[in-house]
């Protein structure tokens, strides 16, 4: 089982690592769960796989009086997510971030499956901060990450898992970013598949050159 969602970037490594969990075990059927009418429904049904709707919102930053309801959704997609893995029976759950991924990996663990985690971020989120200290494993993209998570059992440097047919668009590109491949020594890394930095850092690292930029221009005119 996996989940995570809410954005692109907590989903899209998700089906990643179904691709490669896939790839290494064709006889495994991989299914997800997450919010009906999301961003990971969508993404999961344009692979064929099964996905789970369970009561899921994310939790909105700062003072919102939304926020209020979360406990009460949290509960029912806990209930709901024990119902059903109850009757799936995985062998592992893998949480790749977002608040939506909680209670599943919550039930999960009451049922005593295995849980892994995925972070993309160089800062951890909230759900992966919640949910370290149940998981065996929290592989992330960055070392500064596992520092940031002081009470994980295990933290792996493995990077940020990106489906197969972009990591071979992107390798036949002879400017484009470097693909980390299986097996380089920058931490332990699942076979058969490959990393890239995680999108909210192209991003920041987009912000900074913008800012060099338009540092350097006004440099330029504000000299004689």
């Amino acid at each position: 089982m996996i989940a995570g969602g809410g954005t692109g970037g907590h989903i899209f490594p998700g089906v990643a690592i179904a691709d490669a969990i896939e790839r290494l075990a064709p006889e495994a059927e991989v299914f997800f769960m997450g919010r009906r009418g999301s961003i990971e429904e969508r993404a999961v049904s344009r692979t064929g796989r099964s996905f789970v709707p369970i009561p899921a919102m994310g939790l909105a930053r700062g003072l919102e009086a939304r926020n209020a309801a979360v406990p009460f959704v949290v509960a029912a997609g806990y209930l709901r997510a024990l119902a059903s893995l109850a009757v799936r029976t995985p062998h592992a759950a893998v949480g790749t971030g977002g608040f939506i991924s909680v209670p599943p990996i919550l039930a999960a663990r009451t049922l005593r499956v295995p849980v892994v985690l995925q972070e993309q971020n160089s800062w951890p989120g909230l759900a992966t901060r919640i949910l370290s200290r149940l998981a065996s494993e929290v592989h992330v993209s960055f070392e500064e990450t596992g520092r940031r998570l002081p009470h994980a059992r295990r933290v792996v440097l493995s990077g940020n898992p990106v489906r197969a047919d972009l990591a071979h668009r992107v390798a036949r590109q002879p400017h484009a970013a470097r693909v980390r491949r299986p097996g380089r020594r920058s931490g332990s890394r699942t076979p058969g598949a490959s990393s890239l930095p995680s999108a909210g850092a192209v991003e920041r690292g987009r912000s900074t050159r913008r800012s060099r930029a338009r540092w350097r221009s006004s440099r330029g005119r504000g000299r004689p």
